[in-house]
């Protein structure tokens, strides 16, 4: 694993990039959650590489240079959010999700996994085409980007947590709705998980909902690999 350097227009966005166990399967390009590129993250940054060519994980919030942020300081995560600049973050994916599949490694397929804040980015990328398949980890607020969803013709595994209030049940009733007519399209409510229960160093991490949502990657991945 290496943190590199991908250019952006006139700029450079680092990434954290390794190199996976299938050379000649999909990519993964991975959004982490606001709190960053903590030691959990890392650790499923290693544990995707084993199913895939080759794993990006991008921190869309490197700008503040704060790093990694305790999955307790809830004030600071607030705040980092409230400083995102939403369109040059939306740019930065996009940028990004075209250098991985320009990569020489992989048979140019890209799955977007969007944890938290980093699920509404993975729609808007692949709401534009950028990619190949999608799964969400308890994604915020992905009901306010349902405008195109019609457009999104990728299969997608999307998963929530019963008592999460960032994503309540009646969002996740809209987004069902939104989706009714895509039969690649499969989300499912895990029953007790709360908000972060991807975060295995977090305190809502649910076991049985994690490993199901990346038993989802595990899937896709095989599939875009045929």
């Amino acid at each position: 694993m290496e943190r590199i350097s991908i250019p952006v227009g006139a700029e450079t966005v680092p990434a954290m990039v390794m190199r996976g166990s299938r050379p000649s399967g999909p990519a993964v390009l991975m959004m982490p959650a606001a709190f960053g590129l903590a030691a959990d993250v890392l650790e499923q940054i290693t544990q995707l590489a084993e199913q895939a060519s080759l794993v990006v994980a991008l921190d869309l919030f490197w700008r503040d240079g704060r790093g990694a942020i305790g999955y307790g300081d809830t004030a600071s995560v607030m705040a980092r959010i409230r400083e995102l600049n939403q369109e040059r973050a939306l740019a930065e994916l996009l940028a990004v999700c075209r250098w991985t599949k320009q990569q020489d490694v992989g048979n140019g397929r890209l799955l977007g996994l969007g944890v938290c804040l980093g699920g509404p980015f993975v729609f808007l990328a692949a709401q534009r085409g950028c990619l190949d398949a999608v799964v969400t980890w308890h994604g915020s607020r992905l009901d306010s980007f349902l405008a195109e969803a019609a457009a999104m013709r990728c299969p997608m595994a999307l998963h929530f947590g019963e008592r999460d209030r960032i994503a309540p049940l009646d969002a996740v009733e809209r987004i069902k709705a939104a989706f009714k007519n895509h039969d690649d399209v499969e989300i499912t409510v895990h029953s007790g998980a709360d908000h972060g229960f991807s975060h295995p160093l977090g305190p809502t991490y649910d076991e049985a909902a994690y490993r199901a949502g990346f038993e989802s990657v595990r899937a896709l991945l095989a599939r875009l690999s045929v």
